[in-house]
Order: structure tokens, then C-alpha cells, then sequence
């Protein structure tokens, strides 16, 4: 399996909600910025269909937005990290609300960073790929 630095070496599972958004936020929708870097991304619609996928392909990195269908953000992220099977993957919260409470709350659940929305496709891709090399360093090799 490609490591990371090599090419399609991360696999980023992006979940985002696109209900009421405009072509202007289409421009910084979290699969195009993260592709544009390189980095292999799969959307999923909705947070039920995410946590579903991440059990099945094991991601190197979870993207959630806090208000997914179905299932929201806060709901995937929880449920991903009392499952065993994917609770060391990392995850990170994009959310159009900055609140300190709602920071707090997804940080004590175990969100690796939260992300407010819109964002700066600079910084997006900084932070995952901070995200992506500090698990490179963490992790053994053979995970």
C-alpha cells in the first residue's frame, strides 16, 4: 500500500453538507481543495453512509461537517470513535458555526481539529496534511 508523500498514498474520507450552497462556496467544498493538493478523496453525503464507509476502507483521515444529513457530524464522530475498528483514525471538523461550545464539545469527542467554515484552501490543506504526517509519525508502519 503507498505510504504517505507518495502518489494516491492518502486515503481522505470528506463528508459535507451542500444544501443551500451557492457556486461560491462550491470553489472551496473540501473534496475539490484536497484533490487540487493530491491527495485521493471520496465524498460521502451523509454521516450514516460515512460512518458505514470508514469501518469498510479505513481511511487515513476523516473530514466531518457538522451538519450532515442523517446522521451529523458530532453523531459520526462519536460513533466512530467507540468502535474500536476506527477509533485511531484521525478526524477533523468543518463546521459554518465557530462557536466556542460547539469546539469544545467535537474536541472532548475526539476531533483531531476543527475547521470554520469558509475556509482558506491554504490553510484547509495545511491542517490535513499536518493531520496526515503527525499519524505518519505516530502510527507503526504496518497499520
Amino acid at each position: 500500500m503507498p505510504r504517505f508523500g507518495e502518489p494516491d498514498g492518502e486515503r481522505c474520507r470528506a463528508t459535507d453538507d451542500r444544501r443551500g450552497r451557492g457556486r461560491d462556496d462550491d470553489a472551496h467544498s473540501a473534496p475539490r481543495i484536497l484533490e487540487r493538493d493530491g491527495l485521493r478523496v471520496i465524498a460521502i453525503e451523509n454521516g450514516s453512509l460515512a460512518y458505514e464507509a470508514v469501518r469498510r476502507e479505513k481511511p487515513n483521515l476523516v473530514l466531518l461537517d457538522s451538519s450532515m444529513p442523517v446522521m451529523d457530524g458530532r453523531a459520526a464522530l462519536e460513533a466512530l470513535k467507540a468502535d474500536a475498528a476506527t477509533r485511531s483514525i484521525p478526524a477533523l471538523m468543518l463546521s459554518r458555526h465557530g462557536e466556542i461550545d460547539e469546539k469544545v464539545i467535537v474536541l472532548t469527542a475526539g476531533v483531531q481539529d476543527f475547521i470554520t467554515k469558509p475556509v482558506d484552501p491554504r490553510e484547509h490543506v495545511a491542517r490535513i496534511t499536518q493531520q496526515l504526517q503527525w499519524r505518519e509519525l505516530v502510527l507503526p508502519r504496518s497499520i
